[in-house]
């Protein structure tokens, strides 16, 4: 094997996929709720609890929503459902800005936080990440890179401060 001197682009892809997961909903909603929980309670008085639903109705929402990523991925390819997954993501998470005191507008904004962040999940990764690195459509386990790959696209994700 020969070096030429440039990146394979098996490689760009899984920097990509690093990138969307980095702001996908495990590290801006999963992993930092836990800081904001206080100063939200005594901001706009509501109890732990009630915050904690919210929560809640995300995470269900983003599971009952996940047949239906996977079937779009299947149909229109990861990048139409990542990018626009992730764009809308962020307009929703800006939106927290605006809330108000009303309870139910909080669980109105994580319910469709929960329902667009399941496209910016691991799931349109899991094909494009083997297919990448091998070249060619071709079954994940073809791969002796993509244990690596994985591990690289998901380092990101875990280094939130």
């Amino acid at each position: 094997m020969t070096r030429t001197g440039k990146i394979f682009y098996g490689w760009w892809i899984v920097l990509a996929a690093a990138v969307g997961l980095l702001f996908s909903i495990g590290p801006i909603i999963v992993f930092t709720l836990g800081v904001f929980l206080k100063p939200l309670g005594s901001e706009l008085h509501w109890s732990r609890a009630e915050i904690s639903l919210a929560f809640t109705l995300c995470a269900v929402m983003t599971s009952l929503a996940m047949p239906l990523v996977g079937r779009l991925v299947d149909r229109h390819g990861a990048r139409r459902v990542a990018v626009p997954s992730l764009l809308l993501f962020g307009v929703l998470v800006a939106s927290l800005y605006f809330l108000t005191a009303s309870l139910w507008h909080l669980y109105a904004v994580f319910v469709l936080i929960g329902l667009v962040s399941s496209g910016s999940t691991p799931l349109p990764y899991a094909g494009v990440i083997p297919n990448g690195l091998i070249g060619v459509v071709a079954w994940p386990w073809d791969s002796p890179w993509r244990a690596s790959a994985w591990a690289h696209s998901s380092c990101l994700r875990s280094r939130m401060p």
